[in-house]
């Protein structure tokens, strides 16, 4: 059964977007195009304590309760084992204790969204870097349309895949991709980097509305973790 949408026209959504996911915490709350607070934070780790101070700062300064929420949205990876787990946790948990629908997007279909404002008429080629060897890469229209489904492809293999017309590379893994003697079309977005909580909730407002569908982490591949008296998994 699907929870109840608590809109119209006259009271548009409220939706709460975080991400945990990567090299930053991020909560913002969104409702008919408009930011109306947000919070963010570059942190490598300390993610769980961070959200809920940041989460009750962000409710106050809007004048919004939990009762308000219509949606949660949140990061489902790729990124760190706990920051997906951190943000995953919370999100089922607002939307259990005030009933409402949990839905998540991808961390590179946020920094994509993030892209558009500086992309134009150009392709967006989102690369993270989660710590592995390999970077995440997928390629998406300026319209947010998925030109290509989520790839773990070696530094060095990414030259051969922005070879032809003007591209506009999004996410952090900038440093390590050498397109020194690649497309010269190629250009990094300045500001699209980390996903962002603002971006989580403006792409969870457009999604159909699953209130009991849950919400499952994306590993590409397994997470580094073993299980007693098993191999890693």
């Amino acid at each position: 059964m699907e929870a109840p949408c608590r809109c119209n026209a006259d009271n548009p959504m409220l939706i709460l977007g975080l991400d945990t996911a990567l090299g930053s915490c991020s909560v913002a709350l969104w409702q008919d195009g408009e930011v109306l607070a947000r919070r963010a934070r570059l942190m490598e780790r300390g993610h769980a304590e961070a959200l809920f101070p940041m989460l009750a700062e962000v409710l106050a300064e809007a004048g919004k309760a939990f009762t308000d929420l219509a949606r949660v949205g949140v990061t489902l990876g790729p990124g760190s084992f706990t920051g997906i787990r951190i943000g995953l946790a919370a999100a089922r948990g607002i939307a259990l204790a005030s009933g409402i629908p949990a839905l998540g997007v991808t961390s590179l279909k946020a920094i994509a969204r993030a892209a558009t404002r500086e992309a134009g008429a150009r392709d967006i080629f989102v690369a993270l870097d989660t710590g592995r060897p390999e970077i995440f890469l997928q390629v998406f229209g300026p319209d947010l349309s998925e030109r290509s489904p989520i790839e773990a492809v070696p530094p060095a293999d990414v030259p051969a895949r922005v070879a032809v017309g003007r591209v506009l590379i999004a996410g952090n893994a900038r440093d390590r991709l050498d397109l020194s003697a690649g497309n010269s079309g190629i250009e990094f977005a300045a500001h699209a980097v980390l996903p962002d909580a603002a971006d989580v909730a403006a792409l969870v407002a457009g999604l159909p509305e699953h209130g009991d569908a849950p919400l499952t982490p994306l590993y590409i591949h397994p997470p580094y973790a073993k299980l007693p008296g098993k191999g890693a998994t």
